[in-house]
C-alpha cells in the first residue's frame, strides 16, 4: 500500500497508508532503523458495542496536509460508528517527537462514550526478538525498548490520560497480538511483557449529541528511560496548538521560493513546495539522502531501497543546491567524503544512512574473471554534481577538501580505467541491471571529467591538471561520437561490448542516453542528440491513458502489459519536459509537469513507476529521484521564463 504521508526531521520519519495507518518508524537515522519495519501502529475507535479500526472499512477518507507545510490535515468519517475525524500530524523540527491530534465529532445525534485505542507493534532495530513492552506510571506511558533504542507512547483525552492498557505477545505460537483485545472495549491492563510484543492502550470519551472531543496523542524516542522523560517534559511544555505553529514556520522557512514560482498556477506552486519538503523527509541529518523509505517493497524482495545510491544522491544534491538548500548538498559530500575507498577511490552501489556498505547484487566474479563490482556513473555524477555545489555555494570553506578527498583520486582512478579508444571500460549501467560501456554512463564521466576541470580552476589548482581533465572529457566525446551511434535506429547505443575486435552495439532504444543533452555534454542541436530525442519518444512513450514514458524497450521490472515498452517513469518522463526546456519549450514542460502532477497521489507523493494501463503506483512511494526530477524540471521551467 503506498506511503500517503510523510513527516520527517531528518532524524526521524514517521510514514502512514492511504488509511492513515502509521506503517514506517525511523529513528534516529532517516533509514536506520525501521522500528515497524512495515507492520501496524493503528488507531480504532468503539462506541455502544461497535469497533472499528482505522483501516478497517467503512471508513470515508480525505488524507492531506496543509497548505504549504508538511503538517497533516486529514478528514475522515464512518457512518456505521456515527463519528467524524479531523487528524492533525506532525514531526517536531529539532526533536524526535510526532503528535497527532484528533477532533472526534458525534453524527448520531446522542449522548454516548467513545473509546479511541493505539496498538503498537514494533520491531525494534527491525527484529521483534527482544523487545520489552511495558506501561510506565510515572510516565503515564506505554513505553517499548530494547538495548539503546526506546520508545514513549501516550495520548490524554476528556480530561484524563490512558485509560486502559494491556501488554502482550505477538506472531508467536498462534497468539496474533494485544490488538485483537481492544475490538470488545475493554483491555486487560497487563502492565509489561518481553520477547515478540505488543501493545495496546485507550481513552475514554464522554462525547454529546453532535458534539466533539479532543484526542492528544504522542510518540516520542530517546536513548534511555531518562531520555524519554526529557522527551515528555518537552511535550508538556506547550500546547498542542503550539506544537503545530512550530512546526509550520520550520517548514516554511525549509523551503525556498524559487523567482518566478508565483506566475504558475497555485496547484503547480503546491506541487513544487509538496516535493522539496517531501525530498527532504528522505535525507538523513548525516548527509545521506535515502532512495525511498517505503517498507512495502519487502512484499516482492526482503531488501529496501533505504539506502544511499550515490547516484540518486549526486543528482538530488545538484538540485537541492539548485533550490536554495547548498546546507544539505554540502552535508552529502561531507558523506561522500567519508565513504569513498582509499584504495580503488570509486563508490560501491549504495551505502547505508550510517555509511556502512549496502546490500548489493552486484558479483565480483564475471564470465569467471575478478572484477570491481561498481556503477561508474556513481562516481563521475557525484563529482558533477559537487561542481554544481561549488558553483552556486563558491564560499563554501570545505570545497578544496571536497576536491582532495573526492574529485582527485577519483578522477585519477577513473583516467587509468579505460580502453585503447579512450571509453570507460565495462561497468554495471544506472539501472544496475547489465555490464558494459553504457550510453549513460560515457555521458556521465564526460559530465565528471568537465566538472572536475571547473573545479580545479576555480579552486586555483594547478592549470595543467585542469587541462588534463578536460582532454580525457573531449576524447572520450570524440571516441563516443565516432562508434556509439547506430544509424539504422538513429539512436545511440544504449551500450557496447567489445568482441576482442571492435564493439558490439545494444540497440535498445533507452531513455537513459538524454545524458548527453541533460549533462550539457552535447548541444541539443547535434543531430545525433535529436534524432536519438525522437527514436525515444517514438518508440517509449505509453499510448495508453497513463501516459508518459517507459525507461527502455522490453523493461521487465513490475512489468504489467506487453502493449507498451514498460511502465511509465516520473524520471525518464521529466527528462523530455527538462529536454524540452533545453530547447526553450517552455509550454511543453509545464504539460509534462502537470502530468507527474496527476500521477501523484491527492498528497502530492510521487512513486517510482506507474501501471501502463491504469496508472496506479507501483514500486516504492515517494520514490525521492522522482521528486528531484521534478523539482529539476520546475527550476528549468521558471528558468526559461
Amino acid at each position: 500500500m503506498p506511503r500517503s504521508l510523510a513527516f520527517g526531521n531528518q532524524s526521524l520519519l514517521i510514514q502512514t497508508d492511504s488509511t492513515g495507518t502509521i506503517r514506517d518508524l525511523y529513528f534516529p537515522q532517516v533509514g536506520l532503523y525501521n522500528h515497524v519495519s512495515g507492520a501496524k501502529c493503528r488507531v480504532g475507535f468503539w462506541s455502544e458495542g461497535k469497533f472499528c479500526w482505522l483501516d478497517g472499512d467503512g471508513w470515508t477518507r480525505n488524507l492531506g496536509y496543509e497548505s504549504g507545510v508538511l503538517v497533516g490535515h486529514s478528514e475522515l468519517s464512518h457512518s456505521e460508528l456515527g463519528i467524524g475525524i479531523f487528524l492533525q500530524e506532525g514531526v517536531d523540527p529539532n526533536e524526535p517527537i510526532f503528535l497527532r491530534r484528533l477532533v472526534i465529532r458525534d453524527l448520531t445525534g446522542r449522548d454516548r462514550e467513545v473509546r479511541v485505542f493505539f496498538g503498537h507493534d514494533l520491531r525494534i532495530a527491525e527484529s521483534d526478538i527482544g523487545d520489552t513492552a511495558m506501561y510506565v506510571p510515572q510516565l503515564s506511558a506505554m513505553v517499548h525498548f530494547k538495548r539503546e533504542h526506546y520508545f514513549l507512547f501516550g495520548a490524554r483525552g476528556g480530561h484524563s490520560e490512558i485509560f486502559q492498557y494491556q501488554t502482550g505477545f505477538k506472531e508467536f505460537k498462534g497468539i496474533v497480538g494485544t490488538w485483537p483485545d481492544a475490538e470488545d472495549g475493554w483491555l486487560e491492563m497487563k502492565p509489561i511483557e518481553q520477547g515478540s510484543v505488543d501493545s495496546t492502550y485507550s481513552v475514554s470519551l464522554a462525547l454529546s449529541s453532535m458534539g466533539k472531543q479532543e484526542v492528544e496523542y504522542w510518540l516520542g524516542c530517546g536513548t534511555s528511560l531518562e531520555d524519554l522523560g526529557r522527551v515528555r517534559d518537552l511535550i508538556n511544555s506547550c500546547p498542542f496548538a503550539e506544537h503545530f505553529e512550530k512546526q509550520r514556520r520550520s517548514w516554511a522557512g525549509w523551503t525556498p521560493e524559487p523567482a518566478g514560482l508565483e506566475n504558475l498556477s497555485p496547484e503547480l506552486q503546491e506541487f513544487y513546495r509538496k516535493s522539496l519538503q517531501i525530498v527532504i523527509t528522505q535525507t538523513d541529518a548525516r548527509g545521506a539522502i535515502l532512495a525511498a523509505n517505503d517498507s512495502d517493497i519487502l512484499e516482492s524482495n526482503r531488501a529496501t531501497y533505504c539506502y544511499c545510491w550515490p547516484r540518486d544522491g549526486a543528482l538530488v544534491a545538484a538540485v537541492l543546491a539548485r533550490a536554495g538548500r547548498m546546507d544539505m548538498s554540502g552535508a552529502y559530500f561531507e558523506f561522500c567524503a567519508r565513504v569513498l575507498p582509499k584504495d580503488n577511490p570509486i563508490f560501491s552501489q549504495k551505502y547505508g544512512p550510517d555509511g556502512s556498505v549496502g546490500a548489493t547484487w552486484h558479483p565480483y566474479i564475471w564470465d569467471g574473471e575478478p572484477i570491481l563490482p561498481f556503477q561508474q556513473d556513481e562516481t563521475s555524477l557525484t563529482i558533477w554534481a559537487l561542481a554544481e555545489h561549488a558553483r552556486l555555494d563558491p564560499a563554501d570553506p570545505r570545497l578544496n577538501q571536497f576536491y582532495d578527498d573526492i574529485v582527485a583520486p577519483a578522477s585519477r582512478w577513473m583516467a587509468s580505467y579505460r580502453d585503447g579508444n579512450g571509453l570507460p571500460l565495462p561497468s554495471w549501467d544506472l539501472w544496475e541491471e547489465r555490464r558494459g560501456i553504457h550510453a549513460n554512463t560515457v555521458a556521465a564521466v564526460i559530465a565528471g571529467y568537465s566538472a572536475a576541470a571547473r573545479l580545479a580552476r576555480q579552486l586555483s589548482r594547478p592549470e595543467a591538471e585542469a587541462a588534463e581533465w578536460e582532454s580525457i572529457a573531449d576524447s572520450m566525446l570524440a571516441a563516443w561520437q565516432r562508434v556509439g551511434f547506430n544509424s539504422e535506429r538513429g539512436c545511440f547505443y544504449r551500450m557496447l561490448n567489445s568482441d576482442g575486435a571492435g564493439y558490439v552495439g545494444d540497440a535498445t532504444v533507452d531513455s537513459a542516453v538524454m545524458a548527453f543533452q541533460l549533462l550539457e555534454v552535447l548541444p541539443g542541436s547535434d543531430p545525433m542528440l535529436i534524432s536519438s530525442r525522437e527514436a525515444i519518444l517514438k518508440n517509449l512513450t505509453v499510448n495508453s491513458a497513463a501516459g508518459g514514458l517507459a525507461r527502455y524497450e522490453g523493461d521487465y521490472y513490475f512489468r504489467k502489459s506487453e502493449a507498451h515498452a514498460g511502465n511509465p517513469w516520473i524520471i525518464c518522463s521529466m527528462w523530455q519536459a527538462q529536454a524540452s526546456c533545453l530547447a526553450g519549450d517552455r509550454a511543453k514542460a509545464i504539460e509534462w509537469l502537470e502530468w507527474a502532477m496527476m500521477k501523484a497521489s491527492a498528497t502530492s507523493i510521487l512513486s517510482e513507476q506507474y501501471h501502463s494501463e491504469t496508472g496506479e503506483p507501483l514500486s516504492v512511494s515517494p520514490l525521492t529521484w522522482s521528486h528531484a526530477e521534478v523539482l529539476l524540471t520546475f527550476l528549468m521551467v521558471l528558468e526559461v521564463g
